[in-house]
């Protein structure tokens, strides 16, 4: 049997034909015994074995061999053991929307002439007449994409601030814009916010001793009158509210806001932030809130109520 198969290469590499599907042929015609197959003869016995025709050249192929005892065709198979390959997935094209420009907005911020501005980490300090404020712009914009530059110009002999900032976010850059803006007012004049309120013996008083709490409580022993002339032209570092409960309530007020008692009922908060003291107002309010029906209770200066009109009684 090896004399066979070296018979039928030498035939195969003597007319140039050593492809393997030649290969095979001629091992098939030359073999009647093993058909589709090659033949081969192990070192270590004398007994033939089957080696795959797709390990010829490293390739794989289709044979149709006839048997040369029974005369019949073999259906097609797949030598090496290994399943046809299947073939390329077909891709589609995948069209991605196109992004959208981002417009970044810019501003200029000029600082007049009597407000210093100094930028140190993130950190812009404003100082005017009426005081000082240092504002965190990282607090204004926590997510880190604006950009902002403090430069010193000349006017008239005097240095006078200007701030750069530019943003991809128009909300969150015109915050920061008006913030920077609210607070160059702030500096130089102040705000005021007033509170007013309304009904029997509801009163805004100041406290004229010092409080060492930091949040508005009730007094445990009720509050004597005292002789307080209106207006009081002295600022309040706390606040003693008489709203219809069984005990007065004191309210102490930051070290940066003041409280200046123009009437019994009425008084106005005053500070370099008009947020800060919109938020103090706020939590003053929130201690006794307006009544929908009659109104009585705190609120602010300039603020409309909506009343309720109470529903009146079915007649019998």
């Amino acid at each position: 049997a090896a004399s066979v198969v070296m018979q039928a290469l030498a035939r195969a590499l003597a007319f140039g034909q050593a492809g393997p599907l030649n290969v095979l042929r001629q091992l098939a015609g030359a073999s009647s015994t093993c058909a589709g197959s090659i033949i081969s003869m192990e070192p270590s016995t004398s007994m033939c074995s089957m080696h795959d025709a797709s390990t010829v050249h490293g390739h794989h192929a289709w044979s149709t061999m006839r048997h040369a005892s029974t005369g019949t065709a073999n259906q097609p198979v797949m030598h090496g053991g290994a399943s046809r390959p299947s073939p390329w997935p077909v891709l589609e094209q995948v069209t991605t929307p196109q992004q959208q420009k981002i417009r970044w907005q810019r501003s200029v911020v000029r600082f007049p002439p009597e407000v210093q501005a100094s930028l140190h980490d993130s950190k812009l300090l404003l100082s005017g007449q009426a005081g000082s404020v240092k504002l965190d712009l990282t607090e204004l914009d926590p997510s880190g994409l604006m950009a902002y530059r403090l430069l010193q110009a000349p006017n008239e002999g005097k240095q006078r601030s200007i701030m750069l900032l530019a943003g991809p976010e128009k909300e969150r850059f015109q915050e920061v814009v008006q913030a920077v803006e609210s607070n160059i007012q702030g500096v130089m004049q102040g705000y005021l916010v007033g509170l007013t309120v309304q009904g029997v013996g509801y009163r805004l008083q100041p406290v004229e001793e010092p409080v060492t709490a930091t949040k508005w409580f009730f007094e445990r022993v009720n509050y004597e009158k005292s002789n307080i002339t209106y207006p009081y032209t002295k600022p309040a570092s706390a606040i003693r509210i008489k709203v219809g409960f069984s005990r007065t309530a004191i309210y102490p007020l930051p070290s940066d806001v003041r409280a200046f008692c123009v009437k019994p009922n009425l008084l106005y908060l005053y500070g370099l932030q008009y947020d800060r003291l919109m938020s103090i107002a706020q939590d003053i309010k929130s201690i006794r809130k307006p009544n929908v029906f009659t109104g009585n209770g705190i609120q602010l200066v300039g603020e409309v109520l909506r009343k309720k009109q109470r529903s009146s009684k079915k007649a019998k």
